[in-house]
């Protein structure tokens, strides 16, 4: 018996192994052989190569826990528990190192909703993998009868259906939206490569750049320099205010990072003083009424860490009516005759402006 339980316990262990020798084989091969058009490095990350294990492994150890109620090898049952076991942890390492987000500016909305589904099902299944495991463990140690029997197998059996959805998703991204091979659409690693920074993304010849860009504007107000740094994303036909842009909610006013805007020197916006420093330009965009807002958190990803409590001054302003522009673009506009001077941001067919002027 003991015998028995060793070669069933190493036939998964070596499996394993053997996925490791080959893909350090491949990424080996991928570096130093001629004639290899790709090899593993140049996958954004190894997600597309783990994600196939998990999906095997809890549905193998799902499929022998229902077998298991007709074989009582002690050897079998702890085989479950090791198929088990490494589902979980390939589920957790596929969902969690390094795993890949899409550029949301740069894919279909049908493509973004596939994705957040896929990313849905795959939380999912790793913490019923996790539990799974956990209760065959403990099958295990009751001498498998049957209530913890018959609840490993649910645990394992919805573990595995809900990896298999997971992976269901992730072939439509693939097949269906081309997302994913050799990081197509994926957000990517660039700190090596400084991006392009355009003074003005609506003057680019053929734009045919499907993402967001990134952009800057710098004027003056007075003896103050304004400089405003932020992410342009484009209109690409959709309707943007109400829906791409929900209307009463915090909105980065452009994309990926949040939007900054830096004073040289003491402004006054709407009758408040902002000291000169950095900060971050939110809306609160309306039907009729906006909320233009400079908050002192302007280190962050869209509004993700936005808090009221770090706001310096929040102005109510009215959208207007303006020529369409195709990529969001910020102008730093000096006041003319009655108008205000201040910070504008045109977008679509809207235009709204916060209100500055220097501190003499």
């Amino acid at each position: 018996m003991k015998n028995t339980t060793n070669i069933n316990l190493c036939y998964p262990v070596s499996c394993w192994l053997l996925f490791l020798a080959v893909l350090f084989t491949g990424q080996a091969l991928g570096q130093n052989t001629t004639g290899i058009q790709s090899g593993v490095e140049e996958f954004p990350n190894y997600h597309p190569l783990v994600v196939h294990f998990p999906i095997v492994l809890l549905l193998l150890a799902a499929l022998m826990q229902v077998a298991g109620f007709f074989i009582k090898s002690e050897g079998y049952h702890r085989t479950i528990f090791v198929l088990a076991v490494l589902g979980y942890a390939t589920a957790w390492f596929a969902a969690a190192w390094r795993h890949p987000h899409i550029d949301p500016d740069a894919v279909s909305t049908a493509a973004k909703h596939i994705f957040d589904e896929h990313q849905k099902y795959a939380r999912w299944s790793v913490w019923a993998g996790g539990v799974g495991a956990l209760a065959k463990g403990i099958e295990l140690y009751f001498k498998r009868r049957l209530g913890w029997a018959l609840l490993t197998t649910l645990l394992l059996a919805v573990a595995g259906g809900l990896v298999a959805v997971s992976g269901h998703h992730g072939a439509e991204l693939v097949h269906k939206h081309g997302i994913g091979p050799k990081g197509g659409f994926l957000k990517k690693s660039t700190a090596s490569i400084p991006p392009e920074v355009y003074q003005n993304p609506n003057a680019i010849e053929n734009d045919t750049i499907l993402k967001s860009i990134h952009a800057t504007t710098t004027g003056t107000l007075g003896n103050t320099t304004v400089q405003i740094r932020y992410s342009s994303p484009k209109v690409r036909g959709r309707v943007i205010w109400g829906e791409l842009v929900p209307f009463g909610e915090i909105w980065v006013a452009g994309a990926n990072n949040a939007t900054s805007v830096e004073f040289s020197g003491a402004v006054e916006v709407n009758g408040t003083l902002v000291e000169a420093g950095k900060y971050a330009f939110f809306a609160i965009p309306g039907a009729e009424s906006w909320t233009l807002i400079l908050n002192k958190n302007w280190d962050q990803h869209l509004a993700d860490e936005y808090e009221p409590k770090d706001d310096v001054v929040s102005v109510e302003a009215k959208p207007l009516p303006n020529t369409h522009t195709e990529r969001l673009q910020y102008f730093v506009e000096p006041p003319s005759g009655d108008a205000s001077g201040g910070i504008s941001m045109a977008w679509e067919s809207l235009k709204v402006l916060l209100p500055v002027k220097a501190k003499s």
